[in-house]
């Protein structure tokens, strides 16, 4: 009987059509310690499947996201790691990149709480690259899929994630995008009425 990797290869490749490549994608927020579950299904995983694919003559590409845009939530046990919890509260819903490291090792939050994890990729995965999403979002390339793809598509995300999100729907002329406010510096705040340019 096959190892469960080679089913779910085996199913992978079935309802993708056999192509020559794929992608194989996994994401995680560094908002505070990782604990071990995410190297389950954001790294192992990924990286067996990515190994069975490339013995069978697929490339296959192991790509971990790491979301350093997320806002800071700043739930008592963040406040509490700060010197002084009550003034660390003015970093709510800081892009997690923005909030300053509580330690003072590092330069922000982000960078603190991802070397803890991602320091130690290379002894749970072959070959991961890392993708920092305050680096993406500065690309051109990034610029053009949100002004040319997410604007002119808007519509159909609307619907699409509408069709999981029930009890609170996105207005018809709700903009997938969430700006970081230029005077308060927060993310998610600011209602997004117009993109125009960068």
């Amino acid at each position: 009987m096959p190892h469960w990797i080679e089913r779910v290869a085996d199913e992978l490749l079935k309802y993708w059509g056999y192509k020559s490549s794929y992608n194989l994608n996994g994401g995680l927020s560094v908002s505070g310690l990782q604990h071990v579950g995410r190297l389950r299904g954001e790294i192992v995983l990924n990286d067996a499947l990515a190994k069975v694919l490339r013995e069978r003559g697929y490339e296959a590409r192991h790509t971990l996201v790491v979301y350093t845009l997320d806002a800071w939530k700043g739930k008592e046990a963040q406040l509490k790691q700060f010197e002084n919890p009550k003034e660390a509260e003015a970093y709510r819903d800081w892009p997690l990149i923005r909030v300053p490291d509580p330690f003072g090792c590092h330069e922000n939050w982000a960078e603190h709480y991802w070397e803890d994890f991602g320091s130690y990729l290379d002894r749970f995965a072959l070959d991961v690259k890392v993708v920092y999403t305050h680096e993406v979002y500065k690309s051109d390339r990034m610029k053009k899929f949100i002004t040319e793809v997410i604007m002119k598509k808007r519509s159909d995300i609307i619907r699409a994630l509408n069709k999981y999100r029930k009890r609170n729907p996105y207005p018809s002329d709700w903009i997938p995008f969430d700006p970081i406010c230029d005077e308060c510096g927060r993310i998610g705040r600011a209602k997004t009425l117009s993109i125009s340019g960068e």
